[in-house]
């Protein structure tokens, strides 16, 4: 099938370099959906680095999954940059000025058991001394996620990671303790926010 305008929101406006968020719903496959050019029909609202929440019917039982898209020349890719999927949980989190340069993490539940698979943050306030941002879980560090925000970090910057495959640390029960944990040397100036992906266990 095709692109429905009909089932596609392009959300609020962006400021600055904040990424735009766009919403869509549609009974095509994920393949077919992150194919090339899918998205042209609306590329004049598409920035490169906007997101877009997609769900597909197509998938048992339903599947979400949010894509960084990219806009060169009109035509809109998505391919290779898919996070989540089949019934997985994204969990947003924002650490302030205060509570990063304190430093204190921001505490998240888990709502499912599952794996975490990705962490994202985007630098809300420009970051004058950098520091990394780990995650753990009931208190346990989870093995190689791990973002370095550099010094000077601009508004608008955008970074990911993934924890090391298939290890036990990345592993959460429902309701277990999540933390996102700044780094005190981050200092002086800055503020973080994001998403933690969660899979569900199959």
């Amino acid at each position: 099938m095709s692109f429905n305008k009909s089932n596609y929101d392009p959300g609020a406006s962006s400021k600055g370099s904040v990424p735009k968020i766009h919403r869509y719903s549609s009974s095509d496959t994920l393949a077919t959906i992150e194919g090339s050019g899918y998205f042209n029909s609306v590329e004049d609202l598409i920035n490169s680095g906007d997101l877009i929440v997609v769900y597909s019917s197509a998938v048992s039982g339903g599947g979400v999954k949010v894509y960084q898209l990219t806009n060169t020349d009109g035509v809109i890719t998505s391919s290779g940059t898919s996070v989540g999927g089949n019934g997985a949980v994204y969990l947003p989190f924002f650490i302030n000025q205060t509570d990063l340069l304190a430093p204190t993490s921001a505490e998240l539940i888990s709502p499912i058991a599952g794996r975490i698979t990705l962490l994202r943050t985007t630098v809300q306030a420009a970051v004058t001394t950098g520091g990394t941002i780990t995650v753990k879980v009931n208190t346990t560090a989870v093995d190689g996620l791990s973002i370095a925000i550099a010094n000077g970090a601009t508004k608008g910057t955008r970074q990911s990671d993934a924890p090391t495959a298939a290890h036990a640390s990345a592993v959460v029960a429902a309701g277990d303790r999540i933390e996102i944990v700044p780094e005190a040397a981050i200092d002086t100036a800055g503020a973080i926010n994001g998403i933690l992906v969660i899979e569900p266990t199959t």
